[in-house]
């Protein structure tokens, strides 16, 4: 986190979630960007309030949903069948 170079708050959390986003943008894929960027506010948000292990622990099961419950394109394709 950023939190070792702005200190902990508002600008840390923002800055944090700005990187987050920035790196998924070269995925190409756009659902995953705007998750990221929700995703990013939600876990600084969670390391500001109840530490960065906490924080960690979010990530793990934010991963976990979207590799093993819900893939995006699985989301995706479900959506694309209930639009036609």
């Amino acid at each position: 986190m950023l939190e070792s170079l702005y200190g902990r708050g508002f600008k840390s959390l923002i800055l944090s979630c700005v990187y987050y986003t920035a790196v998924h943008i070269p995925t190409g894929n756009p659902p995953l960007a705007a998750a990221a960027l929700i995703v990013g506010l939600i876990l600084g948000y969670i390391a500001l309030e109840a530490g960065v292990v906490s924080s960690i622990a979010a990530h793990i099961v934010w991963l976990e949903m979207v590799v093993i419950y819900a893939p995006v394109d699985v989301v995706l394709s479900s959506l694309q069948l209930l639009s036609k």
